[in-house]
């Protein structure tokens, strides 16, 4: 729908898992099949990031992590743009 990057924050309790887990499981290369629509649907940028990490990255944005997650909960949210926060990224393909 647009957006440039989707970010899952993770959450032990509801995962049911820890954040170990996640880290073990996704550190390295990842191995995907490209799309017939050259996987055009997804965000140019994936991650997962801690809680902590998610608030940081909010509050550089100069938003609310723990408000706009419970916002989020309700019907009707609507995403809100990170239009003053700056990311720069590098990817190896090997």
């Amino acid at each position: 729908q647009g957006a440039a990057a989707a970010i899952i924050v993770h959450e032990t309790g509801p995962a049911g898992y820890g954040w170990g887990v996640v880290n073990n499981s996704w550190t390295g290369p990842q191995i995907g099949l490209t799309a017939a629509n050259l996987n055009g649907d997804r965000a140019e940028i994936e991650g997962w990031v801690t809680q902590e990490t998610a608030a940081a990255i909010f509050d550089g944005a100069g938003l609310d992590f723990q408000a706009l997650q419970a916002e989020a909960a309700q019907p009707g949210f609507s995403a809100v743009p990170m239009s003053d926060l700056r990311l720069n990224v590098s990817v190896e393909n090997s």
